[in-house]
């Protein structure tokens, strides 16, 4: 009989039913008393009728309910009624280890860290006498708190149709209710247990502990490798597989799994219970020596075989035999062992594309996957094999962001649109997973499908299968922490490092945080996030290059001085605040390897490029004087990429440093030429200052507060600046302030929509900006100082309005890069021409920096342009650590 939801055992109310088999039905429950959820295995059929067997079943019961360990599940209550005995456990949350498993082996952390944490809980049971003897992966469930072991209390039933005499006179039945919806069968329900029981269990001999570490030894086989030890087309082939023959090695199925796992494995698979590990507590210390980086020197060591037993006089009676040959081995072990060099070379952009700046290598270290854009600014994301000699575009990915791959090597999740999404690499399937901000910055993804995702805010969490996003952090405000990014799960699958934006563009620390608690932990300072690597470092950028400081991912502690990895001249990261670069578990690294130098370039009408002015430079926000003579521009720092603004002269390309703060940007020329409206974060937040021209007085502060804000344009009249204004609470909107102090700054342009990028018309009567109300950037033209029309200037699209300097024509970048120029006629009315392209660009979409500015005369263009002598490319170095010897 089978319980509806809302029946009632004693105190427990039903909720649903979690499985069914031939033995019982185990049900979702809430316990009345106390509030929680818990999970009930009622006793059904002709043993729940047998007297015997019901007092058995209440014996067994209270002796698993003496067992007190974490990784194992909890019997809370014992109960009947109706005839009707039943077991109340702790509700667990997770998934089967049989469940994880058909996703593919676990990684070598992980699968090390469950295979301690198993071996441990049956070392807590065999101290109390109990064996469980049905150990397979659907008996253990993977939580938030680790791995652990179910249906002990059903395990020990008898069923004298299966096997011989047991240690009570009948016979052992190693089933047990089922933890999933598959039914087991009526027989005995063995089968989905066959492939872990022990030989003498087979066989019907009595069996102790030991027949647990066989079941143990093929449950950690199929962890490291993804396979069955035991297979076999029917259960006599199954049966003839366990008692005849030996799985292959885990190192043929996984190379990277260590000699002493390897070992362990063995001495559990060994058909006599006298060569196997003698008890759990054994193998458990064994385990967690390697976990810990390797078995210390006096760590115990398996039984040894029967072959072992005779390996002493064997090697005695070889040695005698070899004799002579042993000058030759002692000249040979002379010879020095061959030291493996790193391997480095470049990967090219597809041809037609231009590499991005975000990248990621698959676990297995056989793939790349990397962003690249066209030259119509179409971004996607595209994998490239190692063994290959081309990319391919994956389809269903267009304009996605920040790869990261799955632990098992088979999804890569991305963002684009805003949303979250993993496509399938082998059939090229995507899926949606969660509705995510439109700029995310950095994901992860845990072996226990967790996703996290940096923000402009706190970190998210999404599940793997799909659902809501939710913070997984929360923003210090004491710290006045703004944003956390580029988030890496570390070997464990709990705790991540994520980077920390404190104040707006001032500083930035990287911290450890876990998904277990709210409380973090500072690791480092810096501009750059920090990337884990094994088999135990932090990589970060440093003075010199790319560095590789010794990191313990359980301690936490950093050990010892940085080593050089590359140096900046063997890798000019793209995007120093960003560190785009990723590593496998094999020891490949792969990272951005071009510099952000860019040119100043004069550009005509047809797009043809004419004389290039100042050094290359990382430059943004490009301002020309109204006279056409001098250009303010942003120059980011290489080393640090902090910002400030310089001087460049029109005709000679001069440069001269105006600001010497480190944090100055967004420069904006007075109408007259003789001053200068920027922003710095000098003082913890971003204000907006002016200064004159010629440094002949202080900065003058214009706008102080709280939230991020950047200056679009001063207007012709000199009376205002408009500038953006972006708080955590709300869209961007644009606000304007007198430009001589006198009055206080006031909203614009206010709406759930972000705006940015305005500028007055030359006569001040309008105001061109860039909005999102349609859920796309577009160029929209409303009068100032208003209320008025509003015209859509950009039907398809576009980006960083710029006014000729009479008024009469307006410009603006389309979403495939193109520069388009629209003619306008405004009187009392506006009127706005059809776009014209004029010719295609090299400027990336984007509601930031300002990369270009108009002469005068509307006839000439200053772009910023990308050195050719620095193009994009990926840098693959094969056994990186091997550059730290070399270093």
């Amino acid at each position: 009989m089978t319980l509806s939801p809302g029946a009632r055992l004693g105190p427990y109310e039903i909720v649903a039913v979690l499985g069914a088999g031939g033995m019982g039905e185990v049900y979702r429950a809430r316990d009345t008393r106390l509030e929680r959820t818990v999970a009930i295995k009622v006793l059904r059929g002709p043993l729940a009728a047998d007297p015997q067997r019901r007092q058995r079943f209440e014996r067994e019961a209270r002796a698993i309910a003496s067992l007190s360990d974490p990784h194992i599940c909890h019997l809370n209550d014992v109960g009947q009624q109706d005839g009707l005995d039943y077991l109340v456990m702790e509700h667990l949350e997770g998934e089967t280890l049989a469940a994880r498993l058909a996703k593919g082996p676990l990684p070598m952390a992980v699968a090390l860290r469950h295979a301690v944490e198993i071996a441990g809980a049956l070392a807590s049971a065999h101290r109390q006498g109990v064996v469980h003897r049905d150990l397979k992966p659907g008996n253990i469930m993977l939580t938030r708190a680790g791995a652990k072991i179910l249906d002990f209390g059903l395990a020990k039933w008898l069923s004298p149709v299966v096997f011989g005499s047991g240690p009570e006179g009948g016979a052992e039945d190693a089933s047990a209710l089922p933890t999933g919806t598959r039914p087991l069968s009526q027989d005995g329900a063995i089968l989905g247990t066959l492939p872990y029981m022990a030989p003498e269990q087979l066989a019907g001999k009595e069996v102790d502990g030991r027949a647990d570490l066989f079941a143990f030894g093929a449950v950690l086989y199929e962890m490291l490798t993804g396979k069955r030890a035991f297979e076999g087309t029917s259960s006599a082939g199954i049966v003839a597989a366990v008692m005849t023959s030996d799985p292959p090695t885990p190192t043929t199925l996984r190379p990277d799994t260590p000699a002493g796992l390897e070992r362990i494995v063995r001495a559990c698979l060994a058909k006599d219970p006298e060569d196997r590990w003698q008890n759990a507590g054994d193998l458990t210390r064994e385990l967690r020596f390697l976990a810990d980086g390797g078995a210390p020197e006096g760590s115990i060591a398996p039984p040894r075989t029967r072959l072992q037993r005779f390996a002493v006089p064997l090697a005695a009676v070889a040695l005698l035999v070899c004799a002579g040959m042993l000058p030759m081995v002692l000249s040979h072990l002379r010879e020095a062992s061959p030291v493996v060099e790193p391997v480095r070379f470049s990967l090219a952009p597809p041809d037609g594309f231009e590499m991005g700046d975000s990248l990621a290598i698959s676990p297995d270290g056989r793939h790349v996957a990397f962003i690249a854009r066209s030259q119509k600014g179409e971004r996607s994301l595209w994998l490239r094999s190692l063994d290959s000699l081309a990319a391919r575009s994956l389809a269903g990915t267009e304009e996605a962001e920040w790869p990261f791959w799955s632990p098992d090597n088979r999804f890569l999740g991305f963002a684009a649109r805003g949303e979250l999404a993993a496509i399938d690499v082998s059939s090229g399937a995507v899926r949606t997973l969660a509705s995510v901000p439109s700029n995310i910055l950095g994901g992860t993804w845990s072996p226990e499908g967790v996703l996290l995702i940096g923000t402009q805010g706190p970190l998210l969490r999404v599940p793997a299968t799909g659902g809501l996003a939710s913070a997984a952090t929360t923003l210090d405000a004491s710290a006045g922490e703004t944003e956390h990014l580029f988030p890496q799960f570390l070997p464990d699958g709990r705790r991540f490092l994520y980077q920390a934006l404190i104040g707006p563009r001032e500083i930035r620390a990287n911290y450890v945080g876990s998904l277990d608690s709210t409380v973090s932990r500072r690791l480092t300072d810096g501009r750059s996030p920090v990337r884990f690597a094994l088999p135990g470092y932090l990589l970060l950028r440093g003075e010199a290059g790319l560095m590789a400081q010794s990191f313990d991912p359980e301690t936490l502690e950093l050990e010892g001085e940085p080593w050089l990895v590359a140096t900046r001249a063997d890798a000019p990261f793209l995007a120093p605040r960003r560190l785009p670069l990723s590593t496998s578990s094999t020891g490949a690294l792969v990272y951005a390897s071009a510099s952000r130098s860019t040119r100043l370039t004069w550009t005509d009408r047809q797009g043809r490029k004419r004389e290039s002015i100042g050094p290359p430079a990382d430059y943004h926000n490009v301002s020309l004087s109204p006279d056409d003579l001098r250009v303010a521009v942003e120059i980011r720092d290489d080393r640090t990429g902090l910002p400030d603004i310089w001087f460049l002269d029109a005709l000679r390309g001069t440069p001269s440093r105006f600001t010497l703060e480190s944090r100055d940007y967004d420069p904006i020329w007075s109408p007259d030429g003789r001053s200068i409206v920027f922003a710095s974060n000098r003082e913890g937040s971003e204000n907006i200052y002016v200064r004159p021209a010629d440094a002949s007085a202080p900065d003058r502060p214009l706008v102080r507060s709280g939230v991020a804000k950047h200056p679009n344009d001063w207007s012709r009249d000199g009376r205002f600046v408009v500038y953006d204004y972006h708080s955590a609470a709300r869209a961007q909107d644009l606000w304007i302030v007198p430009a001589d102090g006198s009055g206080e700054p006031r909203p614009l342009v206010e709406g759930p929509a972000d705006e940015s990028q305005a500028q007055f018309s030359p006569d001040g009567r309008w105001l061109a900006y860039q909005s999102h109300e349609s859920g796309r950037p577009q160029v929209v033209v409303q009068s100032f100082p208003g209320p008025g029309g509003k015209w859509l200037i950009s039907p398809d699209g576009g980006y960083a309005p710029r006014w000729r300097s009479d008024g009469k024509e307006l410009f603006y970048i389309a979403p495939d890069r193109k520069l388009m120029a629209v003619a306008i006629k405004a009187g009392v009315t506006f009127e706005a021409s059809a776009p014209t392209a004029l010719f295609q660009t090299d400027i990336e979409r984007t509601g930031g920096p300002l990369r270009y500015d108009v002469a005068a005369d509307g006839q000439r263009f200053l772009l910023r342009t990308p050195d050719e002598s620095h193009r994009p490319s990926i840098t693959v170095v094969l056994n990186w650590p091997a550059a730290l010897r070399k270093n």
